[in-house]
């Protein structure tokens, strides 16, 4: 993802939350009794969450791959490859 796609999707988020509260009635009886008021904050609520997880999942993805190269380690093979950096494959069992 990159800026300019960031950079919509945080103006849609703020289009969202625009929305929600341009459309909160003043009390929840009024909410109540309106299913169309309903269903616009329900949607505006259900879109701002995907686009917070949307932005959220790629700073991480971002911020993860820049520091992957210094956590990743292989996974040893074997118990006594732990203090290795080149493990070896496991030994076959006989008759396989």
């Amino acid at each position: 993802m990159d800026r300019n796609l960031v950079e919509a999707k945080l103006e849609s988020l703020r289009r969202c939350v625009e929305r929600i509260a341009a459309k909160t009635p003043s009390s929840a009886d009024q909410l109540a009794q309106s299913p169309d008021l309903q269903d616009i904050i329900a949607l505006n609520l259900q879109r701002a969450v995907q686009l917070s997880v949307d932005l959220a999942s790629y700073l991480i993805t971002e911020t993860d791959a820049e520091n992957l190269q210094d956590r990743v380690r292989p996974m040893p093979l074997r118990p006594d490859d732990a203090d290795t950096d080149h493990p070896q494959p496991l030994k076959s069992i006989e008759g396989t």
